[in-house]
């Protein structure tokens, strides 16, 4: 599952993320009615991808 993001050879169709809400299981994590939220979305190499921009741009958003 993470073999496109550490290949850089492309962007994957469906991208792994990680969402993680510590408040849900310890209040204590952010002030009294607050929420803490984390997301991370990792992404290859970026020099290699502003190589790979123009071909990029060209490839359609929508599956």
């Amino acid at each position: 599952a993470w073999t496109p993001i550490t290949s850089a050879e492309s962007i994957a169709d469906k991208p792994n993320f990680y969402v993680h809400c510590p408040t849900r299981t310890d209040p204590s994590a952010a002030p009294k009615g607050c929420e803490s939220i984390m997301i991370l979305f990792p992404v290859a190499n970026m020099q290699q991808m502003a190589a790979d921009a123009p071909s990029l741009l060209e490839k359609p958003n929508v599956p």
